[in-house]
């Protein structure tokens, strides 16, 4: 038996949590936007009780405005005390919601940067693997 009252007043709690905008909880997906759709997956996440919640590419293929509504998504994330991994190209997204960047390359750790003292050019850098800076800056 499925305890639909339950399941709505979980729903609307996760969605209040993000602070997202929904028109309806009883709303199909497929009427939904970019933004709006991904609200609902990462609410969905929060109705497990996570510690850690582990985002890939969640802004890939959205508008800018959509963008802004899950960057405020991972924020609310963060003010819930979740750790969260957010894994994106977008560099300005990553900077814009991190505490730190961790740069991958071939399946490695290729820098480690405080996101709001790095320098764009170091990150492109590490990306591309030439990066040479200060060891303060690789940890």
């Amino acid at each position: 038996m499925l305890r639909e009252g339950d399941m709505e007043q979980a729903t609307r709690q996760a969605l209040s949590d993000l602070a997202a905008s929904i028109p309806s909880i009883r709303s199909p997906l497929r009427t939904l936007s970019g933004g709006q759709r991904q609200a609902v997956a990462i609410a969905r996440t929060l109705i497990s009780q996570p510690r850690l919640v582990v985002l890939d590419e969640p802004t890939a293929s959205l508008s800018v405005a959509q963008t802004a509504d899950v960057l405020t998504h991972i924020e609310q994330l963060r003010e819930l005390g979740l750790g969260v991994i957010f894994i994106s190209h977008n560099i300005g997204d990553v900077q814009a919601v991190s505490d730190r960047v961790e740069v991958l390359r071939h399946g490695r750790n290729n820098g480690s940067f405080a996101a709001q003292e790095a320098q764009y050019s170091d990150l492109i850098a590490a990306i591309i693997g030439t990066y040479r800076g200060p060891a303060a800056n690789m940890r």
